[in-house]
């Protein structure tokens, strides 16, 4: 399933813009870096959860951003609908 988020161009990148989208109800799913800090894993997996969004966990930090095409690592990322 990471192959789409790679050949998606209507993303979100960052905790900040997939927050927001989340509370907007515009994300299909969520990508979670394994590697990214506990306690912002937690809150975004409360916040995906109590919106009723899938999820899936990327093993690192570094990968998700190169899936997402961009030269710095992230922490999540989400697929517009």
């Amino acid at each position: 399933m990471l192959e789409k988020l790679a050949e998606q161009d209507k993303r979100v990148v960052g905790i900040k813009q997939v927050s927001r989208a989340i509370k907007a109800g515009e994300l299909e799913k969520v990508y979670i870096a394994q590697d990214a800090d506990e306690e912002l894993k937690k809150a975004l997996l409360k916040e995906t959860e109590a919106a009723g969004i899938l999820y899936e966990f990327v093993a690192q930090k570094k990968k998700l951003g190169a899936l997402c095409k961009i030269s710095v690592s992230a922490a999540c990322a989400g697929i517009l609908k």
